[in-house]
C-alpha cells in the first residue's frame, strides 16, 4: 500500500510548522509494520512516498512472463472446479427437489385409492391379538365375522342373479324354439 504525504503531516511540528531536518531510516505504518523503502520524486514538492517492503512490491518485476501465466491458469482451473462444484450442488438440490416432488404426489393419489382390507381368517384373530384386552379381541373377531358374512351375502346375491339370468335365458331359448 503507498502511502503519499501522510508522513509528513504527521512529522510537522505544531510549533513551528515546518518539516523535521533529518529522516528517520524506518518508520511504523499505521497497522504497525516497518518499511525502509523510500521514493523521493523528483521536483521541487518535498513529499516523502513511503512504500512497504513485502515480497508483492519486490517480486512483481522479477516474476517471468511464463510464471504469471502459470498463475492465471490455476486460478481460472481453480474457478472452473468452483464452478463445476457449484453445478453439481444446484443438480443435487434440484434432484432431491424433484424427488420431494414425487413423494408428494405419490401420497396425494395414494389418498384416492381404495384402501385395501386384508382378510384374516377368524381363527387366526385371536392368536394375534393375544396381549390385547379380551373385550377388545371379541369386539375385532366379531367385527371381522360380520365382515365375512357381508361378503358371503353380496356373493349369495350375485349367484342368485346369475342363476335368474340363466334361467331367463332357458325361458327365451325355450320360446324362440316353439
Amino acid at each position: 500500500m503507498m502511502e503519499v504525504g501522510a508522513d509528513v503531516a504527521a512529522a510537522v511540528d505544531p510549533r513551528t510548522d515546518q518539516l523535521p531536518t533529518e529522516e528517520k531510516k524506518s518508520r511504523r505504518s499505521i497497522r504497525g509494520r516497518r518499511s525502509s523503502i523510500k521514493l523521493i520524486p523528483e521536483g521541487a514538492s518535498p513529499v516523502m512516498v513511503v512504500a512497504p517492503l513485502s515480497e508483492s512490491v519486490v517480486a512483481d518485476k522479477d516474476i517471468s512472463p511464463i510464471v504469471k501465466l502459470t498463475n492465471k491458469r490455476d486460478r481460472i482451473i481453480a474457478y472452473m472446479n468452483h464452478l463445476q462444484a457449484e453445478k453439481e450442488d444446484w443438480e443435487n438440490r434440484l434432484q432431491r427437489r424433484q424427488q420431494l416432488w414425487e413423494r408428494a404426489k405419490c401420497i396425494a393419489e395414494r389418498g384416492l385409492e381404495r384402501k385395501r382390507v386384508e382378510h384374516v381368517p377368524v381363527d387366526e384373530l385371536a392368536r394375534v391379538d393375544t396381549g390385547q384386552k379380551p373385550r377388545y379381541v371379541l369386539n375385532r373377531i366379531v367385527r371381522a365375522f360380520n365382515k365375512q358374512n357381508e361378503d358371503l351375502h353380496k356373493q349369495k346375491e350375485m349367484n342368485d342373479l346369475l342363476a335368474r339370468r340363466a334361467a331367463l335365458e332357458e325361458s327365451i331359448a325355450k320360446v324362440y324354439l316353439y
